[in-house]
């Protein structure tokens, strides 16, 4: 279990570096601060090309391997962001970078999901929160939050939004996890599982840039109601698998095995 956390922290730990280092990595690099999102497009598209893959890939080296190869090759990318000299070598290591990413959460979810509670799932995952959290520590944000903050009264109301919003996500996608086995049974964990990892990462390649085409032709004050289409659509979501499986009452994990 330690182990298993420790690879969670360690799928944090960079997360959400790029974004956060890129206006001193891009003006070293005498790059436009656009570029950072083909960077990111490169780092998306391999995690999902990669999840997958991630149940064959597990069958073939074992699980012990693919996480020890994830995170070698996690690392290569890593080490190459660092020494790269221009935006050309990011998108090359981006790829390896992205790729490790998206097999090390696929197949590690695919683990845990059929032998673990939901608690150690929630506890799993919040390693990862942890993960990124440190990250951006190791650079100094919670520095700039509090210089953000402190100066203006009434400032925390920007941060409250964020905030909440963190809160209400942070559940899903570990709760999401433990249904699996529930609802598809077994055999078919890694596979769904796989999919839906290539399905989170495909949002976050292709949510953000739907919203700055809106932004660029209408406005950005229309990202409340942008960020309530995907609540209601997750609400949905929800009373549809509550409805499946019938957990106002029932037990429905012996029907959602064979599906």
């Amino acid at each position: 279990m330690a182990l298993i956390g420790l690879s969670f922290f360690a799928i944090g730990l960079p997360e959400a570096l790029l974004g956060a280092s890129w206006p001193a990595m891009g003006g070293g690099l005498h790059a436009q601060l656009a570029s950072v999102s083909f960077i990111a497009i490169v780092i998306c598209a391999a995690s999902v090309a990669s999840a997958l893959f991630a149940r064959r890939i597990v069958r073939r080296l074992g699980m012990g391997n693919t996480v020890v190869c994830s995170v070698v090759v996690a690392a290569i990318g890593c080490a190459g962001f660092a020494f790269a000299d221009g935006l050309s070598w990011l998108l090359v290591f981006a790829v390896p970078y992205g790729a490790a990413a998206g097999l090390l959460t696929a197949s590690l979810n695919a683990y845990i999901a059929p032998r673990y509670a939901a608690r150690h799932i929630d506890w799993l995952h919040a390693t990862t929160a942890a993960g990124a959290t440190g990250g951006h520590a190791i650079l100094g944000a919670v520095i700039a939050l509090i210089v953000t903050l402190v100066p203006f009264p009434g400032s925390w109301k920007h941060a409250a939004g964020p905030i909440l919003l963190g809160l209400g996500c942070a559940p899903i996608n570990p709760a999401v996890v433990h249904l699996v086995p529930r609802i598809y049974g077994v055999a078919n964990t890694a596979t769904v599982i796989g999919l839906q990892t290539a399905a989170i990462y495909g949002g976050t390649l292709i949510t953000p840039s739907a919203f700055g085409i809106i932004a660029h032709y209408h406005s950005t004050s229309f990202l409340p109601w942008y960020l309530a289409i995907f609540t209601a659509s997750t609400i949905m979501a929800g009373l549809a698998t509550r409805r499946q499986l019938h957990v106002d009452g029932t037990d429905g994990g012996s029907q959602g095995a064979g599906r």
